[in-house]
């Protein structure tokens, strides 16, 4: 009996590692909503590492976590880098693109829990309702291959990241997609 076990074991195993092995390593989720305000009120939001740390539900994992900003405010070069307890771990985003009231690109890089990189999309574009916002992972690594039988963009790091707070309130976003392609 003991021996059954171990045979069906050692097949699940291989078969999850020829599986994994045979696709291609990265992935691509992407999360959209409509905001009721004009992208040049959304934008600032997306483009700036301490306008971010502000709204982004990452910062729920650890209140506690120590947080380092570095380069301008805002635009090219904002960065940040964290150490937190448990899932919020170690890591750094920096804006390595802009293009104003309408993308920004952030490389995003884990140390801790599972180290792994990211380019991390922010699109503005109008909308009869405001503006649409869509937020974009694209992830070129092998852990993108391990985890894609798993990987939602409900359990990503920005995933229900579309409650923008400002000054005055926050900014509800309404009629979020959804939209996850791998290969």
């Amino acid at each position: 009996m003991l021996k059954k076990i171990l045979v069906a074991f050692v097949v699940i195993v291989g078969v999850f590692v020829v599986v994994v092995a045979t696709r291609d390593a990265k992935y691509h989720i992407e999360r959209s909503t409509t905001i009721a305000a004009p992208p040049e009120l959304v934008y600032p939001w997306v483009e700036s590492a301490e306008r971010f740390t502000l709204w982004s539900p990452f910062q729920k994992l650890d209140p506690n976590m120590k947080q380092t900003f570095s380069g301008p405010k805002q635009g090219v070069g904002s960065a940040f880098h964290w150490v937190g307890e448990g899932d919020a771990g170690e890591g750094s985003m920096k804006l390595i693109e802009a293009r104003p009231n309408e993308s920004a690109t952030w490389a995003l890089e884990f140390v801790k829990p599972i180290p792994s990189q990211s380019t991390i999309t922010f699109l503005t574009t109008p909308d009869p309702a405001g503006t649409k916002v869509t937020w974009a992972d694209d992830t070129p690594t092998a852990s993108a291959t391990c985890f894609r039988p798993c990987a939602s963009a409900d359990l990503t790091i920005a995933a229900s990241a579309f409650l923008i707070t400002s000054r005055r309130g926050p900014v509800a976003g309404v009629n979020g997609t959804d939209a996850c392609s791998f290969g």
